[in-house]
């Protein structure tokens, strides 16, 4: 193919494609040797219309050497002239060394096009994994939120479902304790007038407490603060207990929800409160429960020679031992309690774990509990 041409070459060059082989210049491409015409007009292995053509502008003699890099031919220079001697030896000698340059600087651009594409491609590229890579820190961050906010979510709420099964006192107590240095006698008389505060100007309002007393007195209840110095200090809340509406007689009374059949359960968690809120609510439904904080303890248990559970329930992110490898070592061993593990998670939103939870194939109870949920599910891991 004509990539290029000066003076009246384009009126020589009639066809503008040509097969390898076919013309003159196809013939030292295949070659990858000089070929210098002498008689260009007369020459038959010049195609006939180049030869007519030769001879109505009067071009004498062809000289057509290759453009090579290295031992590969990219493309073949063709030089006329109308003077009557024609090409000497020197003469190949130059065309020669132009061609050399010429593919020197073809390659040099070809390899510089070349570039230019991989950059682009890297830089596009480049931009994906970056936006990739923020979606998966925005992921990984909306997981760690979510697992950070339904674990003591999950406390909340299974300690307020444990109320439910209300209690029948008048009120309902509800204490928050530290064991910092406690609060002088001066200051616990005052804690929950409005802008009160101890701490320095521009670090506290002193509008906290004074809306909470406001929030519990406008809902009946009371608040109030007990504190003894070097051993902490204490904020009790105390509510109504809602009263129950009478029973209407006519009315049918709604049929309680059958509580599964009993068994031993071993709940594996690396959260103290949230092992216990889950211990309490099953010991509500009448199971027998063993605790073990974190999943080296948890693997301690179940390794024991014997060890019999009805259903293990099995926190998936803990520190020292998570629960997906945990559960892997009980199916490397061919334990049968790895067919009774319940997963529990906090974690919603993380693919990854949407990938395991879907491999494993085994039951999981979302972080808050639902107890009716919790029911069902006992009921189904341990059928009556």
């Amino acid at each position: 193919m004509l990539a290029g041409c000066w003076g009246d070459a384009k009126e020589v060059m009639t066809k503008l494609r040509l097969k390898i082989g076919e013309s003159i210049s196809g013939r030292v491409a295949v070659s990858g040797e000089p070929l210098l015409i002498a008689e260009l007009a007369n020459d038959p292995r010049v195609i006939p219309a180049h030869r007519e053509t030769a001879r109505q502008l009067g071009y004498r003699a062809l000289l057509t050497v290759p453009v090579k890099v290295g031992d590969r031919t990219v493309g073949v220079l063709s030089i006329r002239t109308r003077r009557s001697e024609g090409y000497s030896a020197e003469d190949v000698r130059i065309a020669t060394a132009f061609a050399s340059q010429a593919a020197v600087a073809l390659e040099n651009s070809r390899l510089f096009q070349e570039t230019q594409r991989t950059y682009a491609k890297l830089s596009e590229t480049q931009a994906k994994l970056l936006q990739a890579g923020k979606l998966a820190a925005v992921g990984q961050l909306a997981a760690g939120v979510a697992h950070e906010v339904n674990n003591p979510l999950a406390v909340i709420v299974g300690q307020a479902q444990l109320l439910r099964l209300t209690t029948r006192e008048a009120s309902v107590r509800l204490v928050v304790s530290d064991t910092g240095p406690g609060i002088t006698p001066e200051n616990l008389s005052r804690v929950f007038e409005p802008f009160f505060t101890t701490k320095p100007v521009g670090q506290g309002t002193g509008m906290g407490l004074s809306i909470c007393y406001s929030i519990v007195a406008a809902h009946g209840g009371k608040l109030w603060a007990e504190s003894e110095l070097g051993k902490g200090a204490a904020l009790v809340v105390e509510l109504p207990a809602a009263t129950r509406p009478a029973i209407d007689e006519a009315t049918p009374a709604t049929p309680a929800v059958p509580a599964p059949r009993r068994g031993h359960i071993l709940v594996i968690d690396d959260e103290e409160d949230v092992a216990d809120t889950l211990r309490d609510l099953l010991e509500s439904l009448g199971q027998r429960v063993t605790v073990a904080i974190g999943g080296a303890c948890g693997w301690e248990q179940l390794a024991i020679p014997g060890a019999q559970y009805d259903m293990v329930t099995l926190d998936l992110k803990m520190p020292d031992f998570p629960g997906p490898k945990l559960w892997e070592r009980l199916m490397a061993v061919g334990s049968p309690l790895a067919e009774r593990v319940v997963f529990v998670t906090g974690d919603t939103v993380s693919s990854e774990t949407h990938q395991f939870l879907e491999h494993a194939g085994r039951p999981v109870l979302q972080k808050p509990f639902d107890l009716e949920g919790l029911v069902a599910l006992v009921r189904r891991q341990m059928p009556a």
